[in-house]
């Protein structure tokens, strides 16, 4: 059971780094663009042009993890496209969080606070196109901040993971040096006792050598 476990998290955890599970979030963000705006009553039915913007829009999902800059460059404006046509609201705030998140996942701090400060008018230009009311300030503040909070999110899984990764190459080293240190006692001691061994030989033919001269 102890070693079924590690295996089963180890398993978890390469089915969540493959490509496949890419695939399987891509398709649940093509399913989840179409059923939001028919769940929330903000459209009565999906038209073929909707029908194919959601496919278009969630397939650069599939890319994310090895483009991903390029796949927000991508995503962001067909979703805003989605938003003026079928209102995808909640749909679009999951996809937007995810390829932020990935963004901030796989690139550097700076990158994330330039992609968190230009995600800011993206954010107000999508409330703007969806909303009707008079709460646009609020519905702005809110969505930005669930976007900078799954930026943040996965810059610090980032920085988790680059502290792993130091600690493992830290402990290697330290489990190098340690090795080298007893291979290095050991040649000593060996040194040692052949030096005795020696020694001994040498001290044992002098007496022989003078015990024969008598």
């Amino acid at each position: 059971m102890k070693v079924w476990v590690p295996s089963m998290r180890s398993a978890l955890r390469g089915l969540l780094r493959g490509p496949d599970f890419d695939v399987v979030l891509a398709f649940v963000a093509f399913a989840a663009l179409l059923v939001d705006p028919v769940a929330s009553h903000q459209v009565k039915h999906l038209t073929a042009l909707d029908s194919g913007l959601a496919p278009v829009t969630a397939l650069p999902l599939v890319l994310r993890r090895r483009y991903p800059l390029g796949v927000l460059v991508t995503v962001v404006p067909l979703l805003l496209v989605c938003e003026a046509v079928f209102h995808p609201d909640h749909a679009a705030a999951g996809v937007v969080m995810l390829v932020v998140f990935t963004v901030g996942l796989n690139g550097h701090r700076t990158r994330a606070l330039v992609v968190g400060v230009l995600m800011a008018p993206v954010v107000a230009a999508g409330v703007l196109i969806t909303t009707t009311g008079g709460d646009v300030a609020v519905k702005t503040v809110a969505l930005l901040a669930l976007v900078l909070g799954a930026l943040a999110a996965g810059d610090a899984v980032r920085g988790r993971q680059e502290l792993v990764r130091v600690l493992a190459q830290e402990e290697e080293r330290e489990r190098a040096a340690l090795v080298q240190h007893r291979f290095d006692e050991q040649r000593l001691r060996y040194a040692h006792e052949l030096h005795d061994i020696v020694g001994h030989a040498l001290v044992a033919i002098n007496v022989r050598a003078s015990a024969a001269e008598r």
